[in-house]
């Protein structure tokens, strides 16, 4: 049964003046009301959300951009420490390069090789270990020039041992042990 049916209200333009204006500010208010919830609402929620977008875009372009000058500075190290690092070549050929350059500096520094033998290699993520062992007869001097020349190179050799004797036939010549690292980055 509906409770509403019995009741009868008098139509709108029965309504005293005072009655007309509150219910069509009442209308007014629910409009607004309604308005405020349906329109204004969801438009200041989407208003906002834009505006953390924006925020989080400009931040993201903010990190881009200094990334990018970074770049810059990081290509142009990268050129400063190109003639360090060498193509992926085989273990045997880079080893083949390595014993090579022991042979140029000896040569340099007018060393007279007896043996260089390679030793096993140690691998990483990053970089390539190889170690040698060197014997060689030289003067004094002949042999600090070597030395230095070793440790100076760009084949990022590293004296780990070093070991000198005189030669008991000889007495100018000088028996020379280094044992080296070479470090190949990839």
């Amino acid at each position: 049964m509906n409770p509403l049916k019995g009741l009868k209200l008098p139509s709108f333009s029965k309504w005293s003046r005072r009655e007309q204006l509150i219910a069509a500010g009442c209308m007014g208010v629910v409009l607004l009301v309604a308005m405020d919830r349906l329109v204004v609402a969801s438009w200041w929620h989407h208003m906002v959300n834009f505006r953390e977008e924006i925020d989080r875009s400009e931040h993201s372009l903010v990190t881009q951009q200094r990334l990018l000058d970074r770049k810059d500075s990081l290509l142009t190290d990268e050129q400063k420490y190109q003639e360090y690092l060498r193509p992926g070549a085989a273990s045997e050929l880079q080893m083949a390069t390595l014993l090579k350059e022991i042979e140029n500096l000896a040569h340099q520094a007018q060393v007279s090789l007896e043996e260089v033998k390679p030793l096993t290699s140690e691998e990483s993520d990053l970089s390539q270990t190889y170690v040698f062992e060197v014997h060689s007869e030289s003067s004094l001097d002949q042999w600090v020039r070597f030395v230095h020349l070793v440790e100076t190179s760009h084949t990022l050799f590293k004296v780990q041992r070093a070991k000198l004797e005189k030669k008991e036939d000889k007495q100018d010549l000088l028996k020379g042990y280094l044992r080296l690292t070479a470090l190949a980055i990839r």
